[in-house]
């Protein structure tokens, strides 16, 4: 379960200092809005906003805001360059409901080998995992 592993590891911030304070100044902006608005800022064509995107998506893993899945799921499904991250992101947060897009973009001779692989790794983790458990509230 090398996958399992791996979700726990976020990107490192940019080493390139205009490309960190960008970074720092997108994530500085994105903190106070709301997760779905966060969420809005992970999309784009191929590299452009590169910098935003990932601190966006830094951000939202950050909030831990489950509402936010579909949208995720929805770049996936369109080939956002962050697609092995929201990957990690799906199965660190055991979004089941992801397994049927894993599952297509494991079979899915368009996307790169170890794209299919990692998709294919992650429906399989998450098939095999336990939901957890709903909050109690008192």
């Amino acid at each position: 379960m090398l996958i399992l592993a791996a979700s726990f590891i976020w990107a490192a911030p940019p080493t390139d200092p205009k490309d960190l304070a960008l970074y720092t100044h997108c994530q500085d902006w994105l903190k106070n809005f709301p997760a779905a608005y966060i969420a809005t800022n992970i999309r784009g064509e191929g590299l452009q906003y590169a910098v935003r995107r990932q601190a966006a998506l830094d951000m939202l893993r950050q909030k831990r805001d489950f509402g936010t899945v579909y949208e995720m799921m929805v770049d996936l499904d369109k080939g956002n360059f962050l697609a092995d991250q929201i990957i990690d992101v799906l199965v660190e947060w055991k979004a089941r409901r992801a397994i049927p897009l894993l599952e297509q973009i494991a079979a899915d001779k368009k996307r790169s080998k170890d794209l299919r692989n990692k998709a294919r790794e992650a429906a399989a983790a998450l098939g095999a995992s336990k939901p957890d458990a709903p909050p109690v509230f008192h």
